[in-house]
């Protein structure tokens, strides 16, 4: 491995982390799991992070050499374990987060970790220490999308990404951490070989070719996996998982194409951004959404419409560090995962974690957005910079009145056009005379959901539905469980076309996520099961669309039906 790519690693991780020391938290550097969902912990001999306050001086400090020192800037970090304190070999240290190694002699099971910084201790942190726990390094420094990769391409190695994409029969290094301990010290440059650890690479659900998982022989407790990319999976945004032992890894993201070296493809916006281009990209994505929750034997006893428009300007040079979470789709026949951490109960409802370091700029889109379909005309209104909205139908509260349905088969158009002549104190849109259409062919039907009363994590679950026209919609399926202790929700989202007409979700995604906290009447559910369809990007971008002086203009539709249930 270059060493430019691991000072990046190194800094990026570095970054994430921003009296008496305060431990808060105690993960994987790589993945950032929360401490106690099921696949989380930090492996023997892995690079793992501390997060808190007062663990070190106001500026992050970096060791200096080789083999790793055990203080670092006055920061000194032990782990307690079975009677028996081990010091643990430091990368970097700030008032914030430190950086360490831990030792691969320390046991399995619960272990306390200990932060000492100018001879005072912190709190004991309790943690789950694993023979194997692997981490993929993502590109945005946050543990979920496109992961830190590299294409082997005659004899170069460059990052996997939107513009520099991969095939199959490659070969490709992942670049991770947490396949477990070595015999060899944990502060100096490792040996190179394979650990003894079964290793498992995922590609879009489709085992790969591994060829080595084992330490990268340039830093301590940096592992690396090389695979060759499997056959018959094209996509900008193909979901990667590791399985080492019996534990699985974050969840990322890789891609892959069949010829050429830039991305694209139908399932994403920013899948076809760049596409022929070399250039920041003005976008608009305009969505009507149809949402219904129910048990799995009731009627709706909730239901709402909305519609939704953003504009903005996406940033060339940072694209490849965008993920695809917040699109609510995958590649046709695969899943992936993801976990949000919440603060406050507002946040409890999210299902994707919010993207760091958004490389977008909001654009303004003027006064007189609108949406119009079989039921009439409905305004989207100004709600922050470059974002729109408005209720379509639907009820407002649990139990109130609802307003009659908007969305139903047909044709429908949206616009920013004036009416003649505008007022003099109308804002100045930054894109004019934007016009798009779409068309709904009809809803889905979730025709197994009354037989689905709970979630049995060690078991494949089945999805079975009618309707749906290929080529136009995908069908997602999927489920979320939150735990109100952890503060986490995990969600895995599928696809698949609707010809299918059924998915089969395997146990080892389900295995993943928490079991859900007990739901508060009127309140939004811990536990869910959903199916949908969604508009993909050809019928999206349908023709006549008038893009002023945007790049691309989407506009598109969602019907979400969830079941409310538990994940037991």
């Amino acid at each position: 491995m270059r060493s430019g790519v691991w000072i990046w690693i190194a800094f990026s991780v570095s970054l994430r982390l921003a009296a008496q020391p305060n431990i808060a938290s105690a993960v994987n550097a790589a993945s950032y799991l929360t401490p106690g969902l099921p696949n989380a912990g930090i492996a023997q001999g892995s690079i793992f992070a501390i997060f808190g306050g007062g663990l070190g001086p106001a500026q992050v400090v970096q060791a200096q050499r080789l083999p790793l020192e055990t203080q670092v800037a006055g920061t000194s970090v032990r782990i307690s374990a079975a009677g028996t304190d081990y010091p643990v070999p430091l990368l970097y240290s700030s008032a914030t987060a430190v950086g360490g190694v831990l030792p691969s002699s320390v046991p399995e099971g619960q272990a306390d970790v200990i932060v000492n910084y100018d001879g005072r201790d912190s709190n004991r942190f309790t943690t789950q220490v694993r023979k194997s726990a692997f981490g993929i390094f993502t590109r945005n420094q946050a543990g979920f999308g496109p992961a830190v990769l590299q294409n082997w391409i005659s004899g170069s190695i460059i990052l996997n990404g939107l513009h520099q994409v991969t095939a199959a029969g490659q070969l490709a290094i992942l670049w991770g951490t947490g396949l477990g301990a070595i015999s060899q010290s944990d502060a100096d440059v490792p040996p190179a070989g394979d650990l003894p650890v079964d290793v498992e690479v995922l590609v879009g659900g489709q085992a790969a070719k591994v060829l080595y998982h084992g330490r990268s022989p340039t830093y301590p407790g940096l592992d690396q996996i090389n695979f060759e990319v499997p056959p018959g999976i094209i996509g900008c945004y193909v979901p990667l998982v590791v399985r080492a032992g019996s534990v699985m890894s974050n969840f990322a993201s890789m891609s892959i194409v069949s010829s050429g070296t830039i991305c694209g493809d139908d399932v994403s916006w920013r899948g076809r951004l760049f596409v022929g281009t070399a250039a920041d990209v003005r976008v608009g994505i305009v969505e009507m959404t149809h949402e219904e929750y129910s048990t799995p034997s009731s009627s709706p006893v909730f239901w709402s419409e909305d519609g939704t428009a953003r504009f903005f300007d996406v940033l060339w040079n940072s694209i490849d560090s965008l993920s695809r979470l917040g699109d609510l789709q995958v590649l046709p026949g695969t899943c992936s995962v993801a976990w949000n951490r919440w603060n406050n109960a507002d946040q409890m409802q999210n299902m994707y974690p919010e993207e760091p370091n958004l490389p977008t700029v909001p654009m303004q889109a003027g006064d007189y957005l609108k949406i119009q379909g079989p039921a009439g005309k409905k305004p989207l209104d100004h709600a922050g910079p470059g974002e729109y909205e408005g209720r379509l139908g639907g009820m407002t509260d649990l139990g109130g009145s609802a307003a009659p349905q908007f969305m139903s088969p047909g044709a429908y158009t949206f616009d920013n056009l004036a009416p003649p002549p505008p007022p003099a104190d109308a804002s100045p849109p930054e894109s004019y005379d934007l016009q798009a259409s779409v068309s709904i062919p009809g809803e889905i039907h979730w025709t197994n959901k009354a037989q689905l009363t709970e979630v049995n994590r060690g078991q494949d679950l089945r999805f079975e539905w009618s309707g749906g026209v290929d080529g136009r919609e995908y069908v997602v399926v999927g489920g979320s469980s939150a735990d109100e202790a952890l503060k986490t929700r995990v969600t895995f989202m599928c696809a698949q076309n609707p010809s299918a007409g059924a998915f089969t979700v395997p146990s080892w995604i389900l295995e993943v996520l928490p079991k859900n906290s007990t739901s508060a009447p009127d309140s939004y559910p811990y536990g869910f099961l959903f199916v949908g369809s969604s508009s993909n990007n050809v019928n999206s971008l349908a023709a006549g669309t008038v893009l002023g002086t945007l790049n691309m203009l989407y506009f598109r539709y969602m019907f979400m039906y969830y079941s409310i249930l538990d994940f037991r």
